[in-house]
């Protein structure tokens, strides 16, 4: 399953612009087909799960 970059924007609570910036930046894994840009859900989590760990190492707690 995979989103579009408004779903996945929702889905994480930020802007459609804010989740264009970090694909942009290669910052969240993405597929292409044809102009479509889809983000795998299960590589979503792993991203959001990789970044909480690092945050939270950095006594962020988590924050974003």
């Amino acid at each position: 399953m995979a989103l579009r970059i408004v779903e996945a924007a929702e889905s994480l609570g930020i802007s459609p612009r804010t989740m264009a910036d970090l694909i942009a930046a290669r910052v969240v894994p993405t597929v292409r087909i044809g102009r479509v840009v889809l983000i795998p859900v299960d590589q979503l989590r792993a991203w959001l799960s990789e970044r909480a760990q690092q945050r939270a190492g950095d006594g962020e707690g988590g924050r974003p």
